[in-house]
């Protein structure tokens, strides 16, 4: 399978490489201790034996002796006192005095060389490196993906702005090679060309875009994994639409978004369906109050993804108070919303405007109320209110799930409390940079391309009809909501029986949920069931599954066929 994990390992020069940069605790502390402790050992023992040497009787010149003596035996030489009163250099004070003496500019020429040629040696192996990471970022702004990296045994070249000497030695000693990010002289220190992933992670999605395409036309060879962040939806969907930008002759760029690793790894399960199967409620129905790119990613992936037998469409209900605010994600989906009840053959308002806060938080059909006020202290005082409204209120099932954007204080804040609340959302870098960068990130989701191409004719001439390396964003896009679906399928067949009626209705659920997929993803229906066209976003599958052809019902069937028989694998 052609998926992130054949990504080569780090060589030995690049973990060599590491290692001449990292100094590591011990020797950060011990260093400087040895140092003084030369000093304090060279000036007592010296001071002491030439107190108790000196011949003089008188207690001031004696005690000027002693504190001259010390600087007589900075190298190895005789005493300072006359070679013919040669009974004084007994002394044992003195000679341990001589040999600290001595062993103080030693020392220090060894310590400024090892420190010189080790930042010499980091850089010459550089250009010998393979399989590392390349991160280009803002100072500060990616260091929680180099660190993960790193703590998985990655080997991180993090390029920044003319870094400052002290940020190189302090990301060194964390085992990160830092180098200043001017191309292209950084791609060539770096041997960009052999790295196994090129990632480009900064603050604003345009400069990214900017700055990976320029990367990929200084390569002199083309590189497969060129990660660069996107965090806006309609940049997602631009570059979607500019399908060339992405596959390029000279690189392969991958979008990355923070926000969506935050959203999947607490929303991708099957809690929202189960718990509205429990409830007896007709579907999931998610209220959102605030606004923010966070909940716009909460809100699109809801719709998508909570799909499940016996359940009516999902449907989100926002808050009237973020209305305003709202308006963008609307129209940005504006054209799927008005397909829905065509291609589902059934009327379905996937979005609505509560009339009002009190109306929101009162609703009996809601299944949970996420909460994100872009602020972490007016999130904690929202959800603790209607966290206490919900206590006393016998009626209303929904949990609540609170956005956080800071500190691990305020998730425990509302994982240890008396009132159970859902596991945060969490926007914090470091927990999701595993994921965003993993070697296996895509397992899943390749599987399931492989399940929709074995179901194909030989020669079906299909856009995505290629191996995954090669695939374009959308499908790598529609794959991934696939696999990350599975959790709902297993969750329908451990429900109903596994007999050919309940799989016929897992294969209808599983179509409408690709359809809803596709729509939000800004796919259209073909007029007439005319031919696909890729180029304009447009799919002859986009109909009810009543109108699909029995071929184009065995796509949706293979998905549903492979996961029952993987699950039979496992009980079995």
């Amino acid at each position: 399978m052609d998926t992130d994990e054949q990504l080569p390992p780090p060589n030995l020069a690049a973990r060599m490489a590491v290692w001449a940069t990292k100094r590591g605790h011990g020797s950060t502390i011990g260093k400087p201790v040895i140092f003084l402790l030369l000093i304090l050992c060279w000036f007592s023992l010296t001071s002491l034996g030439a107190w108790q040497a000196s011949p003089e009787p008188d207690v001031g010149r004696r005690l000027a002796d002693a504190l001259y003596a010390p600087f007589t035996f900075l190298a190895p030489q005789d005493s300072y006192l006359n070679q013919t009163e040669s009974a004084l250099l007994t002394d044992p004070l003195l000679w341990f005095g001589r040999f600290f003496g001595a062993a103080i500019p030693v020392y220090a020429i060894v310590w400024a060389a090892i420190a010189w040629g080790r930042r010499r040696m980091a850089h010459a192996l550089l250009p010998l490196a393979r399989g590392h990471v390349i991160l280009f970022s803002e100072p500060g702004e990616g260091d929680g993906i180099a660190r993960r990296l790193t703590s998985d045994g990655e080997v991180v070249i993090q390029a920044e702005r003319e870094p400052s000497p002290e940020r190189i030695e302090a990301m060194g000693n964390l085992g990160i090679i830092l180098i200043d990010a001017k191309l292209p002289t950084a791609l060539r220190q770096s041997n960009a060309e052999k790295a196994s992933r090129l990632v480009v992670w900064g603050a604003d999605d345009a400069d990214n875009l900017a700055r990976a395409l320029k990367i990929g036309e200084l390569l002199t060879s083309r590189h497969e994994d060129i990660l660069v962040r996107i965090e806006s939806a309609q940049m997602h969907r631009a570059m979607r639409l500019s399908r060339t930008i992405l596959t390029r002759d000279d690189a392969r760029l991958r979008p990355l978004s923070l926000y969506q690793a935050a959203v999947r790894e607490v929303l991708a399960d099957a809690d929202l369906t189960d718990a509205a199967h429990h409830f007896e409620q007709e579907g999931v129905h998610v209220g959102i109050i605030g606004h923010s790119r966070l909940l716009e990613e909460v809100a699109t992936f809801v719709l998508r993804h909570n799909w499940s037998v016996g359940l009516a469409p999902p449907r989100i209900t926002i808050d009237p108070a973020y209305a305003l605010r709202w308006e963008g994600w609307f129209e940005l989906h504006r054209q799927a919303f008005d397909a829905f009840p065509q291609v589902l053959g059934k009327d379905a308002e996937p979005v609505s405007l509560a009339s009002g806060h009190d109306t929101l938080i009162n609703d009996p059909t809601l299944t949970r109320i996420i909460i994100d006020l872009e602020d972490d202290g007016a999130t904690v005082e929202a959800v603790f209110r209607i966290g206490l409204h919900l206590w006393r209120a016998a009626a209303l099932h929904y949990s609540i799930q609170p956005v956080t954007r800071s500190t691990h204080s305020v998730r425990a804040l509302y994982r240890e409390g008396e009132m159970n609340f859902e596991e945060p959302i969490s926007l914090a870098l470091q927990r999701h940079a595993g994921s965003l960068m993993s070697r296996q990130r895509d397992r899943a989701a390749a599987r399931k391309h492989l399940t929709y191409e074995e179901g194909l004719p030989d020669v079906a001439d299909l856009p995505a009809n290629k191996p995954w390396r090669h695939l374009d964003e959308t499908y790598v896009h529609a794959s991934r909501a696939a696999a990350e679906h599975d959790p709902i399928k297993k969750s329908d067949l451990a429900r109903l029986s596994d007999s050919p009626a309940a799989q016929e209705k897992m294969r209808r659920n599983e179509h409408e949920r690709w359809s809803v997929e596709r729509l939000l993803d800004g796919w259209l229906p073909t007029a007439d069931r005319a031919a696909t066209d890729p180029k304009q976003l447009v799919h002859r599958d986009l109909v009810p599954w009543e109108e699909l052809e029995a071929s184009d019902k065995e796509k949706d069937a293979a998905q549903v066929d492979a996961l029952i028989a993987q699950t039979r694998k496992d009980e079995s």
